[in-house]
This record gives C-alpha cells, sequence and structure tokens, in this order.
C-alpha cells in the first residue's frame, strides 16, 4: 500500500473516531470500532459512504434529514426529531414484556419525559445529550419522546441551560400540572396489599414549607417516612377535588439531603383558596354547634344517617345502629368553616365512650341525643382541628380526625410566633 493510500485511509480513520464512534460508545468498543473501519476504509475511501457503512454494521442508519426541534415545540406525530437536551433523571423499568429507560428531558423552553427501549442507557442525570431519529407520541400523560435502536444518542459538550417553570411548591400544585419538579418530605407511605388489587402499588402523603399533597405511585419506589426526595416529572390529577400528586415511570425520584420542615398549622383561607387539603391542622374558634350533632342513628347496610321514623333514604325503613358524632363551625379569624367530627375523636375529646351517652340519655329524659351538652362542651372553645378538608354537597367540609383544647400555652406560641413573624 502506498504511502498516499496510507495517509489518506489513517485520515479517514482519524475523522471516524472523532465523529463517529460518540454515537457507536455504547455499543462497540474503540478497538473493534477501529478494526471494522480499517477493513471499510480500504475499499471506500468516500467519507460519506464510509459513514454509511459503519453506522449501518454497529445497527444504525444515517438520517439524511431531521427535524431540529426546541423541547417546547415537540408535538405528537413528530417524527426524525433531533433534539438537544440536559436529563432531569432517568429510571430503569423492568415489566414482563421487558426492559426500557424512562425519565425526563430539558432545555431551556421547557421539559418531556421520555422512553429508551436500548438493552443499555450510558447517561445519567444532568449529562447533556444530542437525540437524533427520536420520535414523539401522545400519551395519558402528554407528549412522550420514543427513543430507539434507530436512535443516536451522543454526549452535547456543551451546558444546557433547563427552564425552571417546572419547579413548584406544594401550594402552587393544580389539577392537569404535568413536568413538575419539587422536593419534600415523604410523611406517609401505604403499600398495595398482595390480595390482587389493581390500585397504585404505593399510596402516601408529602409535604414542604408550603403544606401538603397526598401522592400514588404505579411503580414500587425505594422510600420510606421521613426521606427527604427530589421529584421530577410527576403530574397532578384530582380526586374529590382535591390534588394529588401521581407518580409515573417516567417519574425520576431521587433522595435529596436538605431539611424540610413541614407547616403545623394553616389558615382556613389559605386551605379554602387552594380547594381543600388533606392531613392540614387549623386552629380556631367554634362558633356554631349545628343540630344534628349528638346521638344520631345510621343505615347499616349503607352508613348514612337515618331521618326523622327510621327511615334511609336509600333503603327505606330499617333498625339503624347508634352512632355519634359534632357538626361544628370553626372560625380561625381569616374564614369559616363546617366541621364534622365523627364518633371516635369526638369520644377521645369528651372523655367519654357513646354507651356512657345513651346511659346518659337513659337516666335523664332531659339529656335528648345529648345536643345540649356537646354545646355547652365545645361553643366557644378554641380548638386545634386535624383532618382533610373535602368538597362536599354545599361547599368545602372539614373532617376532623382529632380535636383538642387550645390551651393558654399553645395560644401563646402563636401568638409569639405571629408577632416574630411581623417584626
Amino acid at each position: 500500500m502506498g504511502d498516499f493510500m496510507r495517509g489518506s485511509i489513517e485520515g479517514l480513520i482519524k475523522k471516524l473516531k472523532e465523529e463517529v464512534y460518540p454515537l457507536l460508545r455504547d455499543r462497540v468498543s474503540e478497538e473493534e470500532f477501529e478494526k471494522v473501519a480499517k477493513d471499510l476504509a480500504i475499499v471506500i475511501l468516500n467519507y460519506d459512504e464510509l459513514k454509511r457503512k459503519i453506522l449501518q454494521k454497529f445497527g444504525l442508519h444515517v438520517i439524511r434529514e431531521t427535524q431540529k426541534k426546541k423541547i417546547a415545540e415537540i408535538s405528537d406525530g413528530d417524527k426524525r426529531l433531533e433534539v438537544i437536551g440536559k436529563i432531569l433523571g432517568v429510571n430503569e423499568i423492568n415489566t414482563e414484556r421487558g426492559k426500557y429507560y424512562a425519565g425526563v428531558l430539558a432545555d431551556e423552553t421547557g421539559s418531556i419525559p421520555f422512553r429508551a427501549y436500548l438493552e443499555k442507557f450510558p447517561y445519567k442525570t444532568e449529562d447533556n445529550v444530542r437525540i437524533i431519529n427520536a420520535y414523539a407520541k401522545a400519551g395519558p400523560t402528554g407528549v412522550v419522546l420514543h427513543i430507539t435502536q434507530n436512535t443516536i444518542i451522543e454526549r452535547y459538550d456543551k451546558e444546557v441551560h433547563v427552564v425552571e417553570a417546572g419547579k413548584k411548591t406544594i401550594r402552587e400544585l393544580k389539577d392537569g400540572m404535568f413536568g413538575i419538579e419539587l422536593e419534600a418530605l415523604v410523611l406517609k407511605v401505604n403499600k398495595r396489599s398482595e390480595s390482587g388489587d389493581k390500585g397504585p402499588m404505593l399510596k402516601g402523603l408529602l409535604c414542604d414549607g408550603t403544606g401538603k399533597i397526598a401522592f400514588s405511585s404505579w411503580s414500587e419506589l425505594d422510600i420510606k417516612e421521613g426521606d427527604v426526595v427530589r421529584i421530577v416529572g410527576a403530574r397532578v390529577r384530582s380526586y374529590r377535588g382535591i390534588p394529588t400528586l401521581i407518580l409515573d415511570p417516567y417519574t425520576v425520584i431521587e433522595k435529596a439531603e436538605q431539611e424540610i420542615i413541614c407547616p403545623k398549622a394553616e389558615t382556613l383561607y389559605d386551605i379554602v383558596s387552594r380547594g381543600g387539603g388533606l392531613d392540614v391542622s387549623v386552629q380556631g374558634l367554634v362558633v356554631d354547634v349545628k343540630q344534628g350533632s349528638g346521638i344520631i342513628k345510621r343505615c347499616e347496610v349503607c352508613g348514612r344517617p337515618l331521618m326523622e321514623g327510621g327511615i334511609c333514604p336509600e333503603h327505606g325503613r330499617v333498625k339503624g345502629v347508634y352512632d355519634l358524632r359534632a357538626r361544628l363551625v370553626i372560625d380561625d379569624g381569616t374564614g369559616a368553616l363546617l366541621a364534622i367530627v365523627k364518633r371516635e375523636p369526638l369520644e377521645r375529646f369528651l372523655g367519654k365512650k357513646l354507651d356512657d351517652l345513651l346511659e346518659m340519655a337513659k337516666n335523664d329524659i332531659e339529656f335528648g341525643n345529648g345536643y345540649k351538652y356537646l354545646k355547652e362542651r365545645l361553643l366557644g372553645m378554641y380548638v386545634i382541628v386535624h383532618g382533610d378538608v373535602v368538597p362536599g354537597k354545599a361547599g368545602l367540609v372539614f373532617f376532623v380526625n382529632s380535636i383538642e383544647e387550645n390551651t393558654l400555652d399553645q395560644m401563646s406560641e402563636k401568638i409569639a410566633m405571629i408577632l416574630e413573624e411581623l417584626s
């Protein structure tokens, strides 16, 4: 082989290693790539043809025309996409049908979930990449970028600045939001039972400095109560009018180090403004004890309160079972709300059981169903109530899981906190 021919081949090999090998580094070693390139370069001296043959040899095809798009411009049905972005996170997903990778890609215009149908995905969080020959398809969570065996992925040597529009606090979350990034403390985690339940794998509760939100995950997650996590690529759906954070396979969950302190108490104004809330605490004054409080009877079939004469709206005349409740109006200075206190928390507050009240009614005809007794105990009392505020037939209702008297020490502590904030 002459010196000129040898020099031409060496020049081709050098250029191929610089421009083509980075596209194939996750498929072939550098030594094998160089050997194949040398063998082909002996018979093919045209660089473009040589490049095409090498890519085909290792399972890729040259895309002659691509659509270069920013993430915000990608829409359902786009093909032959070329996208530059930063990987915000990636998960390996194993299913009965096989393995794939799911994550979130972002640039300065927005973010998009992606699926990579590859044996190996050699990139990680914060890597900058160029993706060539991907396609976009709409799914239940919006448009998803699909990466296949014919997609070229290479490292991008410039820094990609990503949009921060997806970063939210819990207070800012609304129904229909997607591509959300937030940091939160895990308050509760409940795993799905193995008894054939088809619901989410995990359900629980998160909080940050602005509020709390329920979450559900359709994938198993390595998280526990007390963990602080960074969540990327979540979406929000409402259940009974209350926003719930949905963690899809695309959602990336990472452990974080910072400290997060959940709000101990919130105002009714804040809770009502965002349409309700789960696991909330409020301090306020009982300004009314409404009729329907005290000992009642419920239908033993559906649990509805019985009307006069022992009539259930659904099942007609029934025997009924005794129950206890209080229907209160609580005012915290920023708003007022109807609060329903069920039997168990009301028994704890009163220090008496339902059976005790039934005995009192039996021995004192004026006791009635205990309405006056509850009114004397509760009206005008400062209390701390904890529970869920959810939409009812006539507006938001506070379903109380615990109620306790707000002592002078607790009130003084709250006043001190308010004065500190004002100063």
